[in-house]
């Protein structure tokens, strides 16, 4: 997807609705929150970590 079809889409979409990234694995949605969004060698890099997961992404395990 180039940075431009990623805008195309986006102006479909009222400006001030939320943004929800999730991710696919085992055919299950896992929900993420944005991290950062950086222009690094020729492209945008969108990083996402998962939700409730502290600054490196790890999510700490409840303790029964």
């Amino acid at each position: 997807m180039t940075n431009q079809e990623l805008i195309n889409v986006l102006k479909t979409c009222r400006q001030s609705d939320n943004v929800r990234f999730y991710f696919l694995k085992d055919s299950i949605l896992h929900g993420c929150v944005h991290e950062t969004i950086l222009n690094v060698d020729d492209q945008v890099e969108i990083t996402i970590k998962k939700d409730n997961s502290d600054e490196n992404g790890v999510i700490e395990e409840v303790k029964k």
